[in-house]
């Protein structure tokens, strides 16, 4: 109500200012008065501004106290437009971001991006994920360059696990407001996606839909300064000159897979890492704690984990069951996943200056007891990836660079790879 009414004031003293100013009411002293009730309403307003980031961070602060915090629902952010073609599929984007260590620099490249390749703000749907033993500056930053572009925020205030990762997704997913025959990219924060066409994801989706594909993957490109060099990241600076090199790290150095979903159909969701879509026939056996028999063989053989948490109920999979192409739903037409002839790239911004920081937290809380070429085959890991975590950190650690001389490294591509 305080800063409605502010506003008001504002509107009223800057217009009879303005009045003034072009000779409406005469005198000298009337337009000193009006200059400096203007300078007093513009004042005023930037200390409601003030005020509501102080209650916004005060509150920050009161959910940081709480063990184990997630906000219920993604914050009001710019209410997405109102459709008048209700056939119309738009893309939305969902991502999980850490803003600890050097996370939130990315931000503004990160927005500026995705809003290149033709996702609006008021799609973009983010939890921002902080660890509590550490300084919350970075959420803070966070939440403020969100929440400034009109995107919608939830926090959450828990240390990172992957099935924590899981979680976030299949329920932030669940709670966007998208038409079960919409799209969905899903990055992270340091995946700047593009799909080889000239419109950006609007493009993309015509393309995908004359073939009748339903997702795609793309190739990870890796991104390294000149010299191999882990630089902080400059927002001032365009990302792309900062780290012109392109390199196969992900394969070389963690031997990972160098392959991401980048843009998929609402009723779709991807596994760990987002490596893969979770075919609907096995996606009770993967999001659900009900894992026996062939279903859950087959999960394991195929996908190498499944979730931790029980989700099933929180995924399309579940509310529409009856609509996939497995349940013989439509003779044979229903829903299914079918990967885009095209394969698009993802430009991986990872190789910057916070990434040992990360690493060697990753590699100590995901190793268990594992030991990197000791007792790899008898060890309990926490995680299953827990090796491209340990080879990552190990490699750079020696020198705090990437030894990108054995690396066939290219300036200037948008490819390193032949899938075909």
């Amino acid at each position: 109500m305080r800063a409605r009414t502010a506003k008001r004031v504002c509107v009223l003293l800057v217009s009879t200012s303005l009045m003034l100013f072009l000779g409406f009411f005469a005198g000298r002293q009337d337009l000193q008065r009006a200059a400096a009730d203007t300078a007093r309403c513009l004042t005023h307003a930037q200390i409601i501004r003030a005020d509501a980031n102080v209650a916004k961070d005060d509150d920050i602060a009161a959910k940081l106290l709480q063990p184990g915090y997630m906000d219920d629902d993604f914050s009001e952010g710019t209410p997405p437009a109102v459709r008048t073609d209700h056939t119309a599929e738009v893309v939305w984007l969902y991502s999980l971001i850490t803003t600890d260590y050097d996370g939130p620099n990315v931000i503004s490249h990160f927005l500026e991006h995705y809003s290149n390749m033709g996702v609006a703000f008021s799609r973009i749907y983010v939890d921002l994920l902080h660890d509590p033993a550490l300084s919350n500056a970075g959420l803070v930053k966070a939440r403020q360059m969100f929440e400034a572009v009109g995107a919608h925020i939830r926090i959450i205030a828990q240390p990172y696990t992957p099935d924590l990762q899981d979680q976030a997704m299949v329920s932030g997913l669940s709670k966007m407001p998208m038409h079960i025959q919409d799209w969905v990219v899903v990055a992270d924060m340091d995946e700047f996606f593009t799909f080889g066409v000239s419109g950006g994801v609007d493009d993309a989706v015509t393309a995908m839909n004359a073939e009748g594909a339903t997702f795609a993957l793309g190739e990870m490109l890796d991104h390294v300064a000149h010299g191999g060099e882990l630089k902080h990241i400059d927002n001032s600076t365009d990302i792309w000159a900062q780290f012109p090199l392109v390199c196969p790290i992900v394969s070389n150095i963690a031997k990972g897979l160098p392959a991401k979903v980048t843009l998929a159909k609402a009723y779709l969701r991807t596994g760990a890492g987002h490596h893969h879509i979770v075919e609907p026939y096995l996606a009770h056996a993967y999001f659900s704690n009900e894992c026996t028999g062939v279903p859950c063989e087959l999960v394991m053989k195929r996908y190498k984990q499944r979730t931790l948490r029980d989700l099933y109920d929180l995924t399309p999979y579940s509310r529409y069951v009856d609509s996939y192409e497995f349940a013989g739903a439509n003779d044979g037409k229903g829903w299914h996943a079918k990967q885009w002839s095209h394969w698009t790239k993802v430009h991986h911004f990872k190789w910057h200056a916070a990434v040992l920081d990360n690493l060697l937290f990753r590699m100590t809380r995901d190793s268990g007891d594992c030991l990197l070429d000791i007792n790899e085959d008898i060890c309990q890991p926490v995680f299953q990836f827990w090796k491209e975590v340990a080879r990552q950190f190990h490699s750079l650690n020696a020198t705090r660079s990437i030894d990108i001389s054995s690396m066939s490294c290219k300036e200037g591509v948008d490819t390193l790879w032949n899938w075909r």
